[in-house]
């Protein structure tokens, strides 16, 4: 009459024969071998699926190969799904029972039966007459309902997905749900688990965690540890890599600004704005990385809304690079009185050439912050490689070049 779904020990037992099977690795591999499709199917039942999975992890291409061309095995299509996802679901299903009960069964035998069940939820999941999932009842309603009524009768659909679904996808999915469950499904329809409130909590502050350590150039590692566990040396292996490969990096600003040496010594000012350029840049192009990577996160911009980012954060820039340029022509004039200029340059020239300079600046930098992560997602990689440092570092380089041409174009120093 009901049906419970668990998360598995490491090791467990299925009914085969009427018998009870204890089922590892090793023994999955021999059914594979030995074609035992029945045996097989039953292990990729929603009862065992969790730890099933688990052995397809651990298994070699070939046997994989091998269990998904057998005739007659009905989970190809499945483990097809899951072998190509990222952060399956599945791995974040909720440990405890999920209630699966048929929708031909009235709502006083529901009751009775919920008495001698443990409900974790504030629902029950409904299936049809072949197991495949058809919504959720609300124990509330389950209540309140009439006796002699069927569950199909009080039943509501409800948002569900495939349990190869990536974990912020199936976040995603929950937060647009009537329900405080999402009910997770394999490839026949058939409820396999539930990611409860709860579990999407922990994702999403995993998922945050992982973004914020990988805007600020932080490698991240196959397990999650906090602070306070983490040795000296296993900091610095987590963030040494970013701060070396962009040092290196650094290096090709050395190289423009020792290009321009005759500038400089020609207008020895031009030395005391170039950190301000440079700064600027970063910031602007930090700011819109970091717009983009939680807008992308939540879903709230898609790939193909490219053009219109573009056209946004080009305006965007436009005005906050015109106040920053106003405003440095103005520091220009105000602080750079009495300093000598070659003839024929005006401080007004030369607090004009600055300012371009940094709205070109401030300009280009937020469209490359905001670009840069689309065009991740556009390669299937993770926006949020797209660091903060690795941003601030390309923005410098470009920063200088605008800066020094800008500034010997307009005042006659080329």
């Amino acid at each position: 009459m009901t049906k419970t779904i668990n998360n598995f020990a490491y090791q467990q037992s299925i009914n085969i024969a009427n018998s009870t099977t204890p089922v590892d690795i090793s023994l999955f591999l021999r059914w594979v071998e030995e074609k035992n499709i029945a045996n097989l199917n039953a292990l990729f039942s929603a009862e065992y699926i969790q730890q099933t999975l688990c052995f397809i992890k651990q298994i070699s291409t070939k046997s994989l190969n091998m269990l998904i061309s057998l005739n007659g095995f009905e989970y190809k299509q499945d483990i097809e799904w899951f072998v190509k996802a990222k952060h399956p679901v599945i791995h974040a299903t909720n440990s405890a029972a999920m209630i699966v009960f048929p929708q031909q069964l009235t709502v006083e035998k529901t009751r009775q039966a919920l008495r001698r069940q443990s409900v974790e939820f504030g629902c029950i999941a409904i299936t049809d007459n072949h197991g495949r999932f058809v919504g959720l009842v609300k124990l509330d309603e389950l209540i309140t309902a009439h006796p002699h009524s069927t569950l199909l009768d009080i039943v509501q659909s409800a948002i569900c997905c495939h349990f190869s679904a990536s974990q912020e996808h199936a976040v995603a999915l929950l937060k647009q749900s009537r329900f405080d469950v999402l009910p997770i499904l394999n490839g026949m329809g058939v409820p396999v688990g539930l990611l409860s409130a709860k579990s999407a909590i922990d994702i999403i502050t995993d998922e945050q965690t992982e973004d914020l350590e990988r805007l600020m150039g932080i490698q991240q590692d196959s397990h999650s540890s906090d602070y306070m566990s983490l040795s000296v040396m296993e900091h610095v292996s987590k963030r040494i890599v970013w701060v070396v490969g962009l040092a290196v990096l650094g290096l090709l600003s050395g190289m423009v600004i020792h290009s321009y040496e005759d500038t400089i010594e020609a207008i020895t000012v031009l030395a005391l704005y170039m950190p301000m350029i440079a700064d600027s840049g970063g910031n602007s192009g930090t700011q819109s990385a970091s717009v983009m990577v939680r807008s992308l996160a939540l879903g709230n911009i898609k790939l193909r809304d490219w053009l219109y980012v573009l056209w946004k954060e080009t305006r965007i820039a436009i005005v906050i690079g015109g106040v920053l340029a106003i405003l440095t022509l103005g520091k220009v004039l105000f602080l750079s009185q009495g300093i000598e200029l070659p003839a024929g340059i005006t401080l007004t020239m030369l607090g004009s050439a600055i300012g371009l300079a940094l709205f070109f600046q401030i300009l280009s930098s937020t469209v490359i912050g905001a670009m840069l992560p689309l065009i991740s997602k556009r390669f299937d990689l993770d926006p949020a490689v797209v660091a903060s440092p690795a941003i601030t570092t390309i923005v410098d380089i470009s920063g200088l070049l605008i800066y020094f041409f800008c500034t010997t174009r307009l005042l006659g120093l080329s």
